[in-house]
């Protein structure tokens, strides 16, 4: 799987991750081990992306900054360029654009909290092959407790995002956290305001009548919102390692 040859990955890992409660009051949140390995988080993220073709990253971090670049270092010993942006984010939207100046024309997102297969990147990196926009990954809207964007597609075009309201569950989609973002939708859309996710950027898009393309996943994930995940985890194989 090299579908991302050459391609920079954008981490943002700068949460405190508050509902984690006191377990990340000094660790921080996507270095936690878990797994038979105990390999932190973002460990497997990281190397699932290598697994796909990048070759640099880009990661933002903040809070206990110092254990991410630690492991990490310049990424040398994973084989791949690392640079971190450091500083204090008020959310997805304001950390992506803080690093903008580091991403290339196109580049990876993936949440620096959440695990899925690398067949996420190849299918990501074979629909913008085929269409050149941008491109989110979606699942089937299976998770009522989960607070992500609820999506509808028309064929693998994004119809309509909704973040939130009382008929998310007419949704039949839920954005994963995984993308392949051109720079410029950002940069073109930027109306000086940070706040808010980086998924927001599809609602300016659609004001402007411009398409943002979607593939569908629905096999192992894990998002570590709070410690209930980790102990879900602790309590399973790690199934990167399966067919």
């Amino acid at each position: 799987m090299k579908q991302l040859q050459g391609l920079t990955a954008f981490i943002p890992a700068a949460g405190y991750g508050t509902r984690m409660g006191e377990i990340c009051r000094n660790n921080q949140k996507c270095m936690l081990p878990i797994w038979e390995e105990k390999k932190p988080i973002l460990h497997y993220i990281v190397q699932n992306l290598i697994q796909c073709g990048c070759t640099r990253f880009v990661i933002a971090v903040n809070h206990c900054k110092e254990q991410i670049m630690e492991y990490f270092q310049d990424g040398a010993q994973f084989g791949v360029e690392i640079v971190y942006v450091e500083g204090k984010f008020t959310c997805t939207y304001d950390t992506l654009m803080k690093a903008i100046d580091q991403l290339p024309n196109v580049f990876v997102y993936s949440h620096g909290d959440m695990i899925f297969r690398p067949e996420v990147y190849d299918k990501l990196a074979e629909k913008y092959n085929e269409h050149h926009v941008s491109v989110i990954s979606v699942m089937p809207n299976t998770y009522p407790e989960m607070t992500h964007p609820r999506i509808t597609l028309y064929g693998d075009t994004v119809k309509e995002i909704i973040f939130k309201g009382v008929e998310l569950d007419k949704y039949p989609y839920m954005y994963l956290g995984g993308a392949i973002y051109n720079k410029s939708d950002f940069l073109d859309n930027f109306d000086g305001d940070c706040s808010g996710m980086v998924e927001k950027m599809l609602l300016q898009k659609f004001a402007k009548a411009e398409s943002v393309k979607a593939v569908v996943y629905d096999r192992e994930w894990r998002h570590f919102m709070n410690e209930s995940d980790l102990q879900v985890v602790a309590n399973e194989t790690n199934w990167l390692k399966l067919k």
